[in-house]
């Protein structure tokens, strides 16, 4: 096949977008507020519940009394301990009811987005997030035991959760950016849509919770609503694919196939250390990032910080503040100047400076050194997702984004059974020692992005999207 027909074949499948395709972006920005503040919720909910089922004429109020105790021995010490071992405990549970299921759906129903748009996996993925929602009004509200979260996220993981959603959303971007920069650019920008979320999400819990005294109940009420109007919005959204570029529908094993071949095929020989080195760094990312919300919600609950919701929801808004708003606006700026590969390696390096600080930190001062020194963590996940896009052929960018999903759902699991367990046997003797392990992991993340750099394409390797960009300019001639 020649160059011409090779350009024609891949360059084809670029969709011009409009302005109802970029609905999504409000749309999701209302489903991720929405959904994070029901998690944010829900963690302070499970504490609260644990404490009241535990010691239920006990004097510890939200961790006050033991954090003004400084006797490890003393009553209220101990208490507090159990009371944040248990929630930990739970915090695990939720995240395998959940992740088991996901895991499994994404990889059989996540690369029938090639054949069937990505849409109706958008669809499926929020109308999931909205029952769940549901579901997690009605157990606060009704004060139901935390198995029912448990049953939730089963259900949520059944239709595809976050990661499928994002896997739907990443491969419809992909679909309408015809340039490395445009795409990396793209997948930035819906990064941000929901770090922008993590700004606001957090700061609203605290209010709503807290400073209006909404509580956990009216709070997640207002959380389904949020949710239902991101599905309505998203009704009216284009399918970002033409029928007459979908791929034929395989079987599942053909579709389980397509997944792995990145990384196993022979076929993809002198690209496959490329995608194997890309998806290591990639989990070691995210195997880190996927816990962090939740332990920094028990551990700020605990000692030595003992903030309430306000206090926790504002510093969680100043740290996604830093790293997206800088983050993004620096990233024009570093693309004219270094290579991809160098801005995911100095953003792992900003990640890792901010975990070292957090796992040491004991006053709010040196706390709040976490977002200052992170400002670049943002950008390392959205740039590896661009890189493997930007390496992938346009017909099998769902393929590839369903195994990223894969990948995700498994970081998940992972990382909460391993960083809730290891704060919950290290609290008694260091708090944030859970903080320095993910440091460590963020450091070996930094190793694989180095050595990928390291790794040079072949001569006559050319980009994916470059290929879309030269076709589009000539469609346009």
């Amino acid at each position: 096949m020649s160059s011409k027909e090779t350009l024609l074949k891949v360059g084809d499948q670029t969709t011009k977008p409009t302005w109802r395709h970029f609905l999504i972006l409000p749309s999701l920005f209302t489903l991720f507020v929405g959904s994070q503040i029901y998690t944010y919720v829900l963690n302070e909910w499970t504490q609260a519940r644990m404490k009241e089922q535990y010691f239920p004429n006990s004097s510890l109020d939200a961790n006050v009394s033991a954090c003004g105790n400084s006797d490890k021995t003393s009553l209220e010490y101990q208490q507090y301990k159990q009371v944040q071992q248990q929630s930990a405990n739970w915090l695990i549970f939720y995240n395998l009811g959940e992740s088991v299921p996901m895991a499994f759906m994404n990889i059989v129903i996540t690369a029938y987005t090639d054949s069937f748009g990505r849409k109706f996996l958008i669809l499926l993925t929020i109308f999931g997030t909205f029952f769940k929602s549901g579901m997690i009004s009605l157990i606060v509200t009704f004060d139901w035991s935390p198995v029912w979260v448990v049953v939730a996220n089963i259900v949520l993981g059944c239709t595809g959760g976050a990661f499928g959603l994002f896997s739907a959303v990443f491969a419809f971007v992909a679909d309408m950016t015809y340039t490395d920069e445009h795409r990396i650019i793209g997948i930035v920008v819906i990064e941000c849509v929901v770090m922008g979320s993590a700004i606001v999400a957090p700061y609203l819990s605290g209010y709503f919770v807290e400073t209006l005294g909404l509580g956990f109940s009216k709070t997640s009420f207002i959380c389904v609503g949020m949710c239902f109007f991101s599905f309505l919005l998203l009704l009216i959204i284009p399918e970002s694919i033409a029928k007459h570029n979908r791929q034929k529908a395989r079987s599942i094993f053909q579709n389980i196939k397509r997944v792995t071949d990145f990384y196993v095929s022979k076929e993809m020989k002198g690209q496959r250390a490329r995608y194997i080195l890309l998806m290591l760094s990639f989990w070691f990312a995210t195997v880190t990032a996927m816990s962090r919300t939740s332990i920094e919600t028990l551990y700020f609950l605990g000692q030595p910080f003992c903030w309430g919701p306000s206090k926790i929801g504002l510093f969680m808004t100043a740290r996604h503040a830093a790293q997206s708003i800088i983050g993004l606006g620096a990233l024009p700026l570093l693309q004219i100047c270094l290579s991809n590969q160098v801005i995911a390696i100095i953003s792992t390096v900003s990640l890792t400076i901010s975990y070292i600080i957090e796992g040491l930190a004991q006053s709010t001062l040196v706390i709040y050194f976490v977002p200052i020194l992170g400002v670049f963590s943002f950008l390392m996940i959205p740039m590896i997702r661009g890189m493997m896009s930007n390496i992938t052929p346009a017909d099998k960018q769902g393929a590839m984004f369903a195994g990223v999903a894969v990948f995700e759902v498994i970081s998940s699991l992972v990382g909460s059974i391993a960083f809730n367990g290891v704060y919950s046997q290290t609290m008694t003797f260091m708090n944030g020692f859970v903080f320095l392990s993910m440091a460590f992991l963020s450091m070996v993340d930094t190793v694989m992005l180095l050595v990928y750099n390291c790794i040079k394409p072949k001569p006559n390797a050319i980009s994916v999207a470059h290929v879309n960009q030269e076709t589009y300019s000539e469609d346009n001639v």
